[in-house]
């Protein structure tokens, strides 16, 4: 595979398949003649986060899509153009989001951070994400609900961590939340607050794989709910 990005891409490149092979990382100006980039794809090749120059991709003002799923990246990229619209960082080894990683994305509508090694999510994390539609942090190492979440996601993921629990105000100000899914996490009920899934805009909530023992108070709006492998009665 190509352990470095080809020299002189044509500047009317649009999109840039360059996944599975063995780039760890890029020159400042690697992109500086592709403005007309709109998707690119790194997933699964070997990116580490300090081989990515912090003006990189400043310039794909026209980048919609970015994929860089399965690499060895620390952080969130920095720099990224604020027209993207789906950024994908899955199965990374990403422990901490750093301040305003996201703040200049207006546009993005899809964030994937699964599999990653989130323990915590801070006040700033995800600030200025204001249409941010679908939030992966599946497969991370979150003990707690994460608070500071953008309240216009409707689609929320946080299979396979270490959730115990969620208060009153875990989902307060999701107003538009359609999907949650909670499944192979450690919820006991005992760690559920008596209106913690109290959001009319529930549709479909999925609690399977825990240790509850009884069926908790769901809106009345839910069409689906999943509760397989738990310990009810």
């Amino acid at each position: 595979g190509l352990h470095h990005l080809p020299e002189g891409l044509p500047s009317r490149t649009q999109y840039l398949f360059l996944q599975g092979n063995a780039i760890t990382g890029f020159e400042s100006r690697a992109f500086a003649h592709a403005s007309n980039l709109r998707w690119l794809f790194l997933d699964r090749n070997q990116v580490l986060s300090e081989r990515l120059d912090d003006m990189l991709l400043s310039n794909l003002t026209r980048l919609v899509n970015l994929f860089m799923n399965h690499n060895n990246l620390t952080e969130v990229p920095a720099g990224l153009p604020s027209g993207l619209k789906q950024l994908r960082l899955a199965y990374n080894h990403i422990e901490k989001i750093s301040p305003g990683a996201f703040q200049n994305l207006q546009n993005l509508t899809l964030l994937l951070l699964q599999g990653n090694r989130l323990k915590a999510i801070g006040e700033a994390d995800f600030k200025g994400l204001p249409f941010l539609n679908l939030l992966d942090l599946s497969h991370n190492l979150l003990d707690m609900f994460p608070k500071h979440l953008p309240p216009s996601v409707q689609q929320l993921y946080l299979t396979s961590n270490a959730l115990t629990g969620m208060s009153e105000d875990s989902l307060q100000g999701f107003n538009g939340l359609h999907y949650l899914r909670l499944s192979r996490n450690q919820l006991k009920n005992e760690g559920l607050a008596y209106g913690a899934f109290n959001v009319t805009s529930l549709v479909e909530l999925d609690l399977s794989y825990n240790q509850l023992t009884e069926i908790p108070v769901v809106p009345t709006t839910l069409q689906y709910l999943y509760l397989e492998v738990n310990h009810i009665r």
